[in-house]
């Protein structure tokens, strides 16, 4: 009878029997463009340690799933550009990407990684991040070839995208609050890292919190409600500055609009990044936030559990 020990085992398998100075791995449905590799070799020096390729989804037209991935790895990919800037990446995505051997076999032949063990329970997925973090925490950078684009498939169902959302978010919960308890925010990263971690990760509890409160002010004082602080600070635009909370209410309409000035820059400039069919992909994209909040949100409340199905 076969056995599937999972693509972690088969990893560590694998590497026993590298002898290169550098080692790739590529899934199997992903394809590297034709010169990949001697690009991603050229982006190593002594202080890199592993380099990424970019990652994009196969497109099909009468799957809207596809078109709303490809909205997420572009979403994340801009999202991390600055992070990614200093070397310094949450994720080095595995669909297609090379290390130094020296950095990652011993560590890919530990137990640690085979069982991808955190806070004593093992944790199928996300083998990626792990080594991404882990060459990182070397004192080594890691970067994104930005002129490697690698194609992948995505899942062939809806159930398959959610099960696959659920999958990632689960794990990034387990890693975020490792990292968080083990000071790696505080002492192996930059602030900016661990700001933007702590933004990533809270981000659904906030949007809750809002959201609530949003939908108490409509019970309350009906759809208008919703607006009455809005009209409120319109009202004193105009009238003297006759008190504190006269500043603080136009200064929080300053902010408000300097707020959605730069969302709309931000959706904007994310949008020129969309090279083909951008309404179908910003469409779809924009419902698979709106559900990836949710699925964030059952993640965190469910991110021990071990029943993490593969997608269809």
């Amino acid at each position: 009878m076969q056995v599937h020990s999972g693509k972690r085992v088969a990893l560590s398998e694998g590497i026993r029997h590298v002898k290169t100075k550098y080692v790739l791995f590529v899934d199997s449905d992903t394809i590297v463009p034709k010169g990949g590799v001697v690009r991603m070799l050229s982006y190593f020096d002594e202080g890199i340690g592993g380099v990424g390729a970019r990652i994009k989804v196969r497109l099909d037209k009468r799957k809207l799933s596809t078109y709303a991935l490809e909205f997420f790895h572009r979403f994340k990919e801009f999202g991390f550009l600055g992070l990614e800037h200093f070397g310094m990446p949450m994720v080095l995505d595995g669909e297609c990407v090379m290390y130094k051997t020296s950095l990652v076999k011993d560590f890919m032949l530990s137990r640690e990684y085979r069982e991808g063990i955190i806070f004593g329970k093992k944790a199928i997925y996300a083998d990626d991040r792990q080594l991404t973090s882990h060459v990182l925490d070397m004192g080594y950078k890691a970067v994104r070839a930005r002129d490697v684009l690698a194609i992948t498939e995505a899942p062939k169902t809806v159930r398959g995208v959610i099960n696959q959302a659920v999958r990632w978010t689960r794990a990034g919960y387990l890693y975020f609050f490792k990292e968080l308890l083990d000071g790696t925010y505080l002492r192996r990263r930059s602030p900016a890292y661990g700001l933007q971690m702590v933004y990533m990760y809270m981000f659904p509890l906030v949007s809750l919190a809002i959201l609530a409160l949003r939908g108490l002010v409509f019970v309350k004082r009906g759809v208008f409600g919703l607006f009455f602080d809005i009209f409120r600070l319109m009202a004193f635009i105009g009238s003297p500055l006759h008190s504190h909370l006269h500043f603080a209410l136009l200064a929080l309409l300053a902010v408000s609009t300097i707020s959605y000035l730069l969302t709309f820059v931000y959706i904007y400039r994310f949008a020129s990044t969309l090279s083909r069919r951008k309404k179908r992909t910003l469409a779809a994209g924009g419902i698979y936030l709106l559900l990836l909040l949710f699925i964030s949100l059952y993640g965190l409340l469910t991110f021990w559990r071990d029943d993490w199905r593969r997608p269809n």
